[in-house]
């Protein structure tokens, strides 16, 4: 079975260590974290939507 985090994690490592590439996201105030293990992203993503779900709903936030 594809394991999409490893994928991502993979097409992500690759990118970010792209000097071209760093050097734009540098130029717009995105600072290059140090990648993570596929299992690392997947928690953070987990997280991510955790924590995200919670404001959304603490802020009474409905879909348009």
């Amino acid at each position: 079975m594809l394991n999409v985090f490893a994928l991502v994690n993979n097409l992500q490592t690759i990118l970010l260590s792209d000097p071209d590439i760093q050097s734009k996201l540098n130029g717009i105030g995105i600072d290059i974290l140090p990648t993570r293990s596929p299992d690392g992203f997947k928690n953070y993503v987990s997280e991510q939507l955790a924590d995200w779900g919670r404001m959304i709903k603490v802020a009474r936030i409905q879909p348009e």
